[in-house]
């Protein structure tokens, strides 16, 4: 993982968070998360902020005090002003307890392995598919059941998550899908694997008018961003097909 400078402004991060931009420009933020470090954490703390301001809106103060509201100022913009700051120096204090501890490994060095690299894997994984080109199809599930076996000969208790948005929708569409028993016979031998389609990949199938189909036991997520995001936030590995 390097530390390089790439020129990246808050609110194009913002739009990538969002699922806002379109693939050319999603597939390059996402090989800068494998290779960038810092723009990895700025995407983890703005996607924080975000959620925190968004929780302060969505718990507005009761109509009964809008009279003392007045007075006081607003407590609502008080509340999401002192949440920003809180949630800033949360991150200033994560990072800084990063860079002291030196048992402390931080959130960007665990995003990608190669293959040469599965051997030492010992944390939850999600793999991310957003190709339907065959190669990456079947490397897909080439790749996530080398991880599993790794797991399983280790004794590792580790979870690994298949994620599919724009054209890798197709891997999990009952009607494009070529690997149904592939799929299904990993899901059978493995009970740490679970597959995932995105929510809005699907709603742009569908504003196309095409029919989505998933196969069996597969799971949605309203995002694959927003879901890629929380794990990176939560310690897990990252791995783009």
């Amino acid at each position: 993982m390097k530390n390089t400078e790439h020129h990246i402004s808050d609110e194009h991060l913002n739009a990538f968070i969002d699922g806002q931009l379109d693939s050319n420009e999603q597939n390059h933020l996402f090989s800068l998360l494998n290779e960038d470090e810092i723009v990895a954490q700025r995407i983890c703390e703005l996607r924080n902020t975000n959620e925190m301001i968004q929780f302060a809106y969505h718990n507005p103060p009761h109509a009964s005090n809008r009279r003392k509201q007045r007075r006081q100022g607003n407590p609502l913009m008080g509340g999401i002003a002192a949440t920003v700051l809180v949630t800033l120096g949360f991150i200033s204090g994560k990072l800084y307890y990063a860079q002291q501890a030196s048992d402390t490994t931080p959130l960007a060095d665990n995003i990608y392995y190669s293959d040469e690299q599965l051997d030492t894997l010992d944390q939850n994984v999600i793999v991310h598919l957003d190709s339907s080109s065959p190669q990456k199809l079947i490397g897909t599930l080439q790749k996530a059941e080398a991880i599993l076996n790794h797991y399983k000969a280790s004794g590792l208790n580790h979870s690994v998550e298949i994620i599919t948005n724009n054209e890798g929708l197709n891997l999990l569409r009952t009607d494009t899908s070529h690997y149904a028993n592939q799929i299904q016979s990993l899901m059978d031998n493995f009970q740490n694997v679970s597959f995932i389609a995105c929510a809005r990949a699907i709603s742009r199938f569908q504003s196309r008018g095409i029919d989505v189909e998933l196969l069996p036991n597969t799971d949605i997520a309203p995002s694959a961003l927003d879901k890629i995001i929380k794990r990176l936030d939560k310690g897990w590995a990252y791995i783009k097909i």
